[in-house]
């Protein structure tokens, strides 16, 4: 699959790829899904991969971690049966520096991790995963960066709403997870000070329920950035926009509140509010 081509998802259970033209290239037949695809070109050759995870029984086991190639032919000895929860998450990125790129997905206890080829290169089970009310991973797995060592972070958080930190080698960084009281948004990742690290940024409560909804930005030590969190009339649950709004070098959020658009400086004050209007032409 070429940067002209984009898959889609229909309601047919079918991935077809189009041209920019809007001529469809090909197309391959699945069975259900709860996830959108993933693209990324796994082995560095230039072409792209199709990622995705498939079930023959809505909710139950198996399924299937599928690779399409980029003719939509099946990828190497591809797909991978495994345990896992309706919706997973699958992303790319690569953990061992060997410029090709793993697949890291959730099952319903753990974080795996596996070469292009197949092979396992390691896997992290959650703490609690057997209690009767057992742990499992929620919400969506984020790659990258954080402490610039060069080699990515794992970030996810579980159903005990407590947040994690994984290295490249599927080992829980020093200080995490931490329990926050009700983690509802996605994680975003920024250089909300300036500082050459990635913060983490996502949406929720505090410990204490009445601190109302919060927005927290965290540093690598899990340590707040400095003014930050901040209470917010709403949590968007999809992550945050976030970029150069007023271009002075430094990151905004933006997100959505009651009233309208929120977005917010990377100290944690408000830069504007815009409220929603309706233009007639």
């Amino acid at each position: 699959m070429s940067k002209n081509s984009l898959p889609i998802w229909n309601d047919n259970n079918i991935i077809k790829v189009f041209d920019i033209y809007g001529n469809l290239i090909w197309g391959f037949n699945v069975s259900s899904t709860g996830s959108v695809p993933t693209i990324s070109d796994l082995d560095k050759d230039g072409s792209l991969e199709i990622i995705f995870p498939t079930h023959y029984n809505y909710g139950n086991e198996p399924l299937y971690i599928n690779v399409l190639s980029a003719n939509g032919s099946i990828y190497g000895n591809w797909p991978l049966r495994l345990r896992a929860p309706y919706k997973v998450s699958v992303i790319t990125a690569d953990l061992d520096n060997d410029n090709d790129n793993e697949l890291i997905f959730s099952t319903n206890d753990s974080i795996k991790a596996f070469h292009h080829n197949k092979t396992k290169m390691w896997e992290y089970y959650l703490p609690n995963r057997n209690l009767p009310n057992r742990n499992y991973p929620s919400g969506f797995l984020i790659a990258g960066d954080v402490n610039k060592d060069s080699s990515p972070e794992i970030l996810f958080y579980d159903s005990e709403k407590s947040l994690y930190i994984l290295d490249s080698n599927g080992d829980v960084v020093r200080g995490f997870p931490i329990n926050y009281y009700d983690i509802i948004s996605e994680i975003s990742l920024a250089n909300l000070d300036d500082d050459e690290e990635l913060e983490i940024i996502f949406g929720g409560r505090n410990l204490h329920p009445s601190d109302g909804n919060d927005i927290h930005a965290i540093n690598y030590d899990g340590t707040y950035v400095d003014g930050w969190p901040i209470s917010v009339d709403m949590i968007y649950n999809k992550g945050y926009i976030i970029g150069d709004i007023d271009e002075d070098g430094l990151s905004e959020i933006v997100t959505n509140g009651v009233y309208g658009i929120q977005v917010i400086n990377n100290d944690g004050t408000t830069l504007l509010n815009m409220e929603p209007h309706l233009y007639l032409q």
